[in-house]
C-alpha cells in the first residue's frame, strides 16, 4: 500500500481502474466531462443517476504534511504540492467541494450535480465574447473566448451560415461552457466573424452571434508584462528587494508619504531557454509580502492573497503576508507558457494598506533541479507610484506615435457616412490640417486657410480604415487625433 500527502483531483471519468499508459491509450473511453467542474469555469459536472456515468477521484493528503511524487497523471485536472484540506457540501442532487488552503483561500473547487435536464428543447444561448465587438487589435491573431448558457459545442464562419455548414470548431471547450480558439484576421479592414452553438440534445442556434474587429497591425502596444516590453529605463538591483525588514539587498522607494505609500510595485526579470521539450514539470518559489500576481510571458500563473477580477495599481492585498520565507507553487502546462529564446518573468507585488510598514520580493524557478531564476536574481524594477506607461512601437516616418491633446480644438466623426469634421478656433485658423491613411501610410488629405475654421471629409474607403488627423503651424504638427472606422 501506499499514501500521498498532496492534492490530486481527477476529471469526471469512468472505468479506469489500471495504469495511466492505459487511460492514454485510449482516453475516450474513460472520459465523462473533460471539463474544470467549476461552475463559474468550465460548468459542473452533469451525470445521470445510476452506474457507469462516472465519478470524480481526489487525494486529499496534505493537511498537515507535504511529500509527492511527480504529480503527472493524465486524469489530474488539478494537483497541487500545497498544504490544505478537502471541504464537501452535499444539498439535495448537487455536491460542491472545496480544496482550502492553510491561509482560507480556496484553490481547487467542482460541481457534480446528478440528474441531466429531460426532454431538452432550448437551444444553448452565447452569454458573452471577448474582445467584444469594435475591438481594435493590434495583433493579426487573437483569441476569442465564448461563454455559453449551458456545456455545449462552438463554431464560427466569416459568413451567416447554419451551425452544421459552420466549418471551424473552437480548439479548446467542447462540451462546456467556456470556449477558446485563436482567429486570424486581415489588416487594415473590419473583420467579421459569426458564431453558434449547438447542445448535447442537438439544439443548435439559429441566429448568430455576430462580431466585428479591426486589425491595425502598424502599431503594437506592449504592457509592462508582455515579452516584448522594453524595461531598460526601469531601476533594477538584486534581490531581496523591498523595505522595512533590514535584510534587503535593494532598497526600494515607497514614495516621500510614510502615510500615503505606494500601493503597488512591478518586478520583471528574463531567462532564455533552448530545449522546451524536456521540461515536464516548473516550480516557483515565491517570496512576497503582502499579496502577489505572477506572470510568465504575460500570461498569469496565479495570485496571492489578492482578489479575484481585473487588478489596478491601487488595489490592495486581500490580507496580511509576511515575506519572511519562499513558498514554492506549481505551474500547470509549463511547456504551452514558455518559449525556446528569450522569456520573461513579472510580477506585481500589492500592500494591504498604504501605511504598510515593509515589503519583501524574491522569486526563483526550477524545473526539476533546473534553475531558470535564482534566488537573489538581479530584477528590473518599478516604484514611481502608477502603472508602467504603455509601450507604443509605431515607427512610421509619415506618422509619429505620439497623439497630442486635442482640449482646444475639435474632431468628431460620423462612423455611418464614413466623415470626419474638424473644428478649430481663431489661433489655429492659419494653419494646415492633414489626414493621413495609418494602414496604407500615405496623406490622403490636406486642408489649409481654415478661414471659417470647420472643415469636413468622408473616407471613400467604405470598408472602413485607420485615420490620423493632424494639425500643422509652420510645418510642425501641434495637435494629433486617431480616429477608427469599422465596416
Amino acid at each position: 500500500t501506499g499514501h500521498s500527502h498532496s492534492y490530486e483531483r481527477s476529471i469526471l471519468i469512468d472505468g479506469h481502474y489500471g495504469s495511466s499508459s492505459q487511460f492514454t491509450s485510449n482516453p475516450s473511453r474513460f472520459i465523462k466531462d473533460k471539463g474544470d467542474g467549476n461552475p463559474i469555469g468550465d460548468g459542473s459536472y452533469q451525470k445521470s443517476p445510476g452506474p457507469g456515468n462516472g465519478a470524480v477521484y481526489v487525494v486529499a493528503g496534505s493537511s498537515g504534511k507535504l511529500a509527492y511524487g511527480p504529480l503527472n497523471h493524465p486524469i489530474m485536472e488539478k494537483s497541487l504540492k500545497e498544504l490544505g484540506s478537502l471541504m464537501i457540501d452535499i444539498n439535495g442532487l448537487r455536491l460542491d467541494a472545496y480544496f482550502v488552503r492553510e491561509t482560507g483561500a480556496i484553490q481547487d473547487t467542482f460541481t457534480i450535480i446528478k440528474g441531466l435536464p429531460q426532454n431538452d428543447t432550448d437551444a444553448p444561448r452565447i452569454i458573452t465574447v471577448s474582445p467584444s465587438s469594435g475591438h481594435s487589435s493590434s495583433t493579426r491573431e487573437i483569441s476569442l473566448r465564448v461563454r455559453t448558457d449551458e456545456n455545449a459545442f462552438v463554431r464560427w464562419s466569416n459568413k451567416d451560415e447554419a451551425y452544421s455548414k459552420m466549418p471551424k470548431e473552437f480548439q479548446t471547450g467542447e462540451g462546456t461552457k467556456n470556449h477558446q480558439t485563436f482567429i486570424s484576421l486581415s489588416h487594415g479592414v473590419s473583420n467579421t466573424i459569426y458564431i453558434r452553438a449547438v447542445d448535447a440534445s442537438g439544439n443548435a442556434m439559429d441566429t448568430s452571434f455576430k462580431v466585428s474587429y479591426l486589425v491595425d497591425t502598424t502599431c503594437n502596444v506592449a504592457d509592462w508584462k508582455s515579452l516584448a516590453y522594453d524595461p531598460t529605463f526601469w531601476s533594477s538591483g538584486q534581490a531581496e528587494l523591498g523595505y522595512g525588514e533590514g535584510d534587503e539587498k535593494t532598497t526600494i522607494s515607497y514614495g516621500s508619504n510614510k502615510s500615503n505609500k505606494h500601493v503597488t510595485t512591478y518586478f520583471r526579470h528574463n531567462f532564455s531557454m533552448t530545449d522546451i521539450e524536456r521540461i515536464s514539470s516548473l516550480d516557483l518559489h515565491l517570496k512576497y509580502d503582502d499579496g502577489a500576481i505572477v506572470y510568465l510571458n504575460g500570461v498569469e500563473l496565479g495570485r496571492y492573497t489578492m482578489p479575484s477580477g481585473m487588478i489596478g495599481y491601487s488595489d490592495f492585498a486581500s490580507a496580511n503576508h509576511e515575506g519572511n520565507t519562499f513558498h514554492i507553487f506549481s505551474v500547470d502546462n509549463p511547456k504551452e507558457l514558455l518559449k525556446v529564446g528569450n522569456n520573461v518573468v513579472a510580477v506585481e507585488i500589492h500592500q494591504i494598506t498604504r501605511t504598510s510598514s515593509d515589503v519583501s520580493f524574491d522569486l526563483a524557478l526550477f524545473s526539476g533541479q533546473k534553475k531558470l531564476i535564482e534566488k537573489g536574481s538581479v530584477w528590473f524594477y518599478y516604484d514611481s507610484g502608477q502603472t508602467p506607461p504603455l509601450q507604443n512601437c509605431l515607427s512610421s516616418n509619415l506618422f509619429p506615435q505620439n497623439f497630442f491633446p486635442e482640449n482646444d480644438w475639435t474632431v468628431l466623426s460620423d462612423p455611418v457616412n464614413k466623415t470626419i469634421y474638424v473644428e478649430v478656433p481663431l489661433v489655429f485658423r492659419n494653419s494646415v490640417v492633414e489626414v493621413f491613411d495609418i494602414v496604407r501610410g500615405r496623406r490622403v488629405a490636406r486642408f489649409a486657410d481654415l478661414l471659417d475654421g470647420q472643415l469636413s471629409w468622408s473616407s471613400p474607403l467604405q470598408s472602413g480604415g485607420i485615420f490620423a488627423i493632424q494639425l500643422l503651424q509652420n510645418n510642425t504638427i501641434i495637435r494629433r487625433k486617431k480616429i477608427t472606422f469599422l465596416e
